[in-house]
């Protein structure tokens, strides 16, 4: 039963606060209500409007806020809940006194109490976390192929950025598995990619104008015999000596920066995480 508040009014009388004194023989005094002719009467205290109170206390302590109810009239600041269509609980401030069969929708009436703001921003922004477990509406945002319908908020935010699903039903969430995240004014994704390597070799096939020979960026001459890296070899016996020799350079993309080599993969020093979002 939805508590129905009682509008207490005091009683108007022709003399208020009069009274008549009446001796005892005991010598004490009586005194008797002389207020004259009632000209509007107030609210009675009574059982009813009691149990009233009694009962408005009990379903606030059982129920909480109470639910709205639009055959109900309202005063200002006065406060209910309601749910959406995913049971998610949303409260109302009234705006105006004798607020009565006003839609909560309606704004001139009815104010939406953001209770959990901070958490609705969430919706949909990347969540780092250093554990495997998801809270509550929360999912990985690791290339999944998920439902338009059961993610309509990511879907709302997302589209088909980062993947159209099967082009009516479905759609893809980002993937940040092993990717970094770069700052930019658009969404998307961006593939690994390196700057160009560039230098040059200036020599024709003499051993003497291949030592005068100028080389910059990653390459270089080799200046001893070291592996299989030769000043000059001999072409049949892979030797340094010979009667048919030619000179050889060498390659080393480190040379020009020493971030080449670190790595099998173009990969920065870097702490492991797993990304989630919040999907309502």
């Amino acid at each position: 039963m939805t508590y129905q508040k009682t509008l207490w009014k005091d009683q108007n009388v022709e003399r208020p606060k009069t009274y008549e004194m009446t001796n005892n023989a005991d010598g004490s005094f009586v005194l008797v209500e002389s207020f004259g002719e009632v000209l509007e009467l107030g609210t009675p205290v009574n059982a009813q409007n009691m149990n009233n109170i009694e009962e408005g206390i009990d379903e606030l302590y059982n129920s909480g806020i109470p639910s709205y109810d639009e055959t109900r009239t309202y005063n200002n600041q006065s406060i209910v809940k309601d749910f959406d269509e995913d049971d998610n609980l949303i409260l109302y401030k009234s705006l105006v006194n004798s607020n009565s069969g006003n839609l909560l929708s309606n704004e001139t009436y009815w104010k939406k109490i953001e209770l959990n703001k901070k958490e609705q921003t969430n919706i949909g922004n990347p969540i780092l976390t250093l554990s495997s477990t998801l809270g509550e509406n929360e999912i990985w945002l690791e290339g999944a192929t998920v439902s338009r319908t059961t993610y309509s908020n990511l879907f709302s935010i997302y589209g088909t950025t980062y993947g159209a699903g099967d082009g009516s039903t479905t759609f893809k969430l980002p993937d940040f598995k092993n990717k970094a995240v770069w700052g930019a004014n658009t969404f998307g994704t961006l593939s690994a990619g390196l700057p160009n390597i560039s230098g040059h070799m200036g020599f024709t096939g003499t051993l003497d104008e291949f030592k005068r020979s100028d080389f910059t960026g990653p390459f270089y001459r080799v200046t001893s015999a070291s592996g299989a890296y030769r000043w000059w070899f001999n072409a049949n016996t892979n030797s340094e000596s010979g009667t048919s020799t030619r000179p050889t350079a060498t390659f080393d993309a480190s040379r020009a920066n020493s971030i080449y080599g670190k790595s099998t993969t173009v990969q920065p020093a870097a702490i492991k995480v797993r990304v989630k979002t919040k999907y309502r």
